[in-house]
């Protein structure tokens, strides 16, 4: 991707930051027009008395959560009736990128690889970055690699900025621990060929499976090597601003509405910059979310027993997460490629919950919206399929040529 060839605006809470030429943002020479993916999910669901359209699919008539949604409403799709397979409420939830357990790998090819881990693989390391997870915990919930390990999250907006931008000591201690993972790695793979001829035929094919995992790591770790050596982009000055949700550099305002905003913001500029072409945010319902008159933490307000005081508080987060997908798209939108063409128009933009009644610990008709990435909007998708048909359709949208993704029949109707 050539560096950035506008100034362009994101905008928030009243203000607007102006963002100017960054000549010495990374370029990648492998895929001058890349498609992107960005996942917004989290574990609690919505309110789900009238979230959906009504009717069997048509034209998007939106809900009274989804008004948020009016101004991008074009660029949209709402789903009903896709379900996880697995019914286990909070024990499923975390599937909705794979929809395959963790229990249920072994019996999957590509061993219950979610959505975002599998389109890093594609684009390989293209970029400094195969991916980025952000938020939830130190290690995601909801991402894994084909060898059923989690992906690596980061928690701060700070650290985020600091690794995309700066060559901190974050950076240096993690290319110290890719140095130690690649001698761990000499060792174990020496260890395994010693042993492989005296191994029946099934624990060779499993051994098979474990050196595939190895060489993709010893890949990962030369990769990491090489993009080391180059200099990192310039970040955009004055992100951290007062006018941008944060009191001071280093502080971060502790508030889940500030973390959330400030996550959003960064995505047109990752993939402005190149930095990664798969972005992932997990939300994190714990703390404060001083939105409205809201006074009570997430859990108890998804986990309502219909109490009105508390289904009141859950309709105003849930406008605020809306609020804030439909403030990404239209930022995607307005960004334009070096092609002229907006950035929208490459990203595929997803937002979804495992969860979809948490009152009730329901994983049918979850709460899924998508956007961009060159699908067909504007319009309520309503066929019951399995929820993977959707993770297929995105997968060979941006370019991974599969007919089967997990537990997928066929890629989704209505899409194209």
């Amino acid at each position: 991707m050539n560096s950035l060839n506008r100034r362009f605006f994101l905008k928030g809470a009243g203000a607007s930051l102006l963002l100017p030429q960054f000549e010495s943002f990374a370029k990648s020479t492998n895929n001058p027009n890349p498609k992107r993916l960005v996942i917004i999910t989290q574990p609690m669901g919505m309110y789900a008395k009238g979230f959906h359209p009504k009717g069997n699919g048509g034209a998007l008539v939106l809900t009274d959560p989804l008004k948020p949604l009016d101004a991008v409403k074009d660029d949209v799709t709402v789903f009903s009736n896709l379900d996880l397979s697995i019914a286990k409420g909070h024990g499923s939830a975390d599937n909705i990128l794979s929809d395959v357990g963790r229990d249920e790998v072994a019996n999957f090819k590509d061993g219950g690889i979610t959505l975002d881990a599998r389109l890093a693989e594609h684009y390989g390391y293209e970029t400094r970055f195969p991916y980025l997870n952000f938020w939830g915990d130190r290690f995601s919930k909801y991402s894994y690699d084909r060898t059923n390990t989690p992906l690596a999250s980061t928690q701060k907006p700070t650290d985020a900025f600091d690794l995309l931008f700066k060559d901190t000591k974050l950076t240096k201690e993690y290319l110290s621990l890719q140095q130690q993972k690649k001698s761990i790695l000499d060792v174990i793979n020496k260890s395994a060929k010693s042993f492989q001829n005296k191994l029946s035929t099934a624990d060779r094919k499993n051994l098979s499976r474990y050196f595939d995992a190895l060489r993709q790591t010893e890949k990962e770790l030369a990769a990491n090597r090489e993009w080391s050596k180059k200099p990192k982009p310039e970040g955009p000055k004055g992100f951290f601003s007062k006018s941008r949700y944060i009191t001071e550099r280093k502080h971060i305002n502790p508030t889940q509405l500030n973390v959330y905003k400030t996550f959003v913001d960064m995505v047109p500029i990752i993939f402005q910059s190149d930095s990664s072409r798969v972005v992932t945010i997990e939300v994190d319902i714990g703390k404060t979310w001083p939105v409205g008159d809201v006074t009570m933490g997430y859990h108890d307000l998804t986990h309502h027993g219909q109490d009105e005081k508390r289904t009141g508080q859950l309709k105003q987060l849930d406008l605020f997460q809306i609020g804030e997908v439909s403030r990404l798209i239209q930022n995607l939108k307005d960004t334009k490629e070096a092609n002229g063409q907006s950035l929208l128009d490459s990203t595929i933009v997803l937002y979804c919950s495992g969860l979809s009644d948490g009152n009730i610990h329901s994983n049918k008709n979850l709460p899924i919206i998508l956007a961009g990435g060159g699908f067909k909007h504007g319009l309520h998708n309503n066929h019951k399929v399995p929820l993977s048909n959707l993770h297929l359709s995105i997968l060979n949208q941006v370019g991974v040529k599969i007919g089967k993704f997990n537990k997928s029949t066929a890629k989704m109707k209505g899409l194209s």
